[in-house]
């Protein structure tokens, strides 16, 4: 199961925000991609390492410096 906590998606906004100012195609691009990684995450979570926790895992994102815990 996922778990988006609340300063985590307060991140996410904040970073589509941005995007969106410089160019609403990078802001969609970056929602796209962060959305194909949550399902990959959701679908094959032991795909991705460990992170401090066992239940814990980050993807990195291939075109944004960001990464999904």
């Amino acid at each position: 199961m996922i778990i988006v906590s609340p300063q985590a998606e307060a991140n996410l906004l904040g970073i589509l925000q941005s995007y969106e100012l410089q160019n609403p195609d990078i802001a969609a691009r970056f929602d796209a991609e962060y959305k194909k990684i949550r399902g990959l995450i959701d679908r094959l979570p032991r795909m991705y390492r460990v992170f401090h926790h066992p239940d814990y895992r980050r993807a990195h994102m291939m075109r944004f410096p960001y990464s999904v815990i």
